[in-house]
């Protein structure tokens, strides 16, 4: 039934006066607000992780701070502060577009896998480290054929590392999903076109920006 694989859902904590704060699923959730038959109407489960109502702002960002909850950086990877994140989800509210987050997405189960234990933020966290590897301004993302050279090139560096090899923030390779073996099937399946019977993900999202360009 609907609710009950708390495992799988989003993830979000109550904050002073009682305000929710999506601690995961931003962009999920910004793709969902800003899609034809979404909207901020739409309605999804989510997972509550804490109560935390009672502290004050300053108390409540520290906590967030030491669980490792929330992330401070831009999309250009400068140091933010609380202050700064955005108020609400929509691009239009301030959700910026980290282009090497929205790398690591499509590198999901082809370089890395999603544990079910999974570290918050994990896909800034292998941003992060690709930064120094994939340099994106080589490629045209709006171009599906250039946009999948970058995946394989990300994908190629990240099972390249050993377990243990340290990624961002002291987490390894094994703690962030990384895979050893590239994943090829998973490859095809993402550059499957738009008119397909069964489209991949990055096709559709290169058109779907199209649009939002016009």
């Amino acid at each position: 039934a609907v609710g009950n694989k708390p495992a799988d859902m989003k993830t979000m904590v109550i904050g002073p006066a009682g305000k929710p704060y999506l601690t995961d699923g931003h962009h999920t959730f910004t793709s969902v607000w800003e899609a034809a038959d979404g909207g901020p109407q739409a309605k999804m489960w989510i997972k509550v992780q804490d109560n935390l109502a009672t502290q004050d702002r300053a108390t409540f960002f520290r906590t967030l701070r030491e669980r490792k909850l929330m992330w401070l950086k831009d999309t250009a990877n400068r140091p933010t502060t609380p202050a700064e994140l955005p108020p609400s989800l929509g691009l239009r509210n301030g959700m910026g577009n980290d282009r090497y987050r929205s790398l690591v997405f499509f590198t999901r189960d082809i370089g890395y896998q999603q544990l079910t234990d999974a570290t918050e933020f994990t896909e800034f966290y292998w941003g992060d480290w690709l930064r120094q590897r994939v340099k994106l301004d080589s490629y045209r993302l709006d171009d599906t054929t250039s946009y999948l050279s970058a995946v394989r090139a990300a994908a190629t560096a990240m099972v390249a590392l050993a377990p243990t090899d340290p990624v961002s923030s002291g987490k390894t390779a094994a703690a962030l999903g990384g895979l050893t073996v590239l994943n090829e099937t998973e490859f095809t399946a993402l550059s499957q076109p738009v008119g397909s019977a069964k489209p991949g993900k990055l096709p559709y999202a290169v058109g779907y920006k199209a649009t939002l360009a016009q």
